[in-house]
């Protein structure tokens, strides 16, 4: 008998991480890291456009079953700290929370200096 989570499970999910607003270029995170911690890692920050085309919900990489939530690339990005670039997170300004934390090609950054994050994704595989 095949195991199944529906989409609109996972949907509803990826609908508390595509609220997010802040972008954050961050040098380190430990699990559960509390915004406040977030901020301080903080290596480069842009937006994110809530309920437009810089977030995408459809079936993932494993087809029908899995969902993934596509993030849009951002070019161009402000460099105000210079550190070692570990992770990006997703934040939401107005409540302070950490949506979604993912790690990111460890890269030297320099203050005055851009960044380009890539368009990246985050995925729930077919359940077992």
């Amino acid at each position: 008998m095949p195991a199944q989570l529906h989409d609109a499970a996972m949907d509803a999910a990826y609908d508390y991480v595509d609220q997010a607003d802040v972008v954050r270029v961050i040098s380190s995170y430990s699990l559960d890291n509390t915004h406040a911690q977030v901020v301080t890692a903080t290596l480069a920050t842009t937006s994110m456009t809530i309920d437009t085309g810089d977030y995408a919900k459809t079936d993932g990489a494993a087809g029908v079953g899995s969902r993934k939530l596509d993030m849009l690339a951002k070019n161009a990005v402000a460099v105000t700290v210079t550190a070692t670039a570990t992770h990006v997170a997703l934040c939401k300004a107005s409540d302070t929370t950490v949506r979604l934390v993912t790690t990111c090609t460890s890269q030297a950054l320099t203050n005055g200096n851009t960044v380009n994050i890539p368009t990246w994704k985050h995925e729930f595989g077919i359940p077992t």
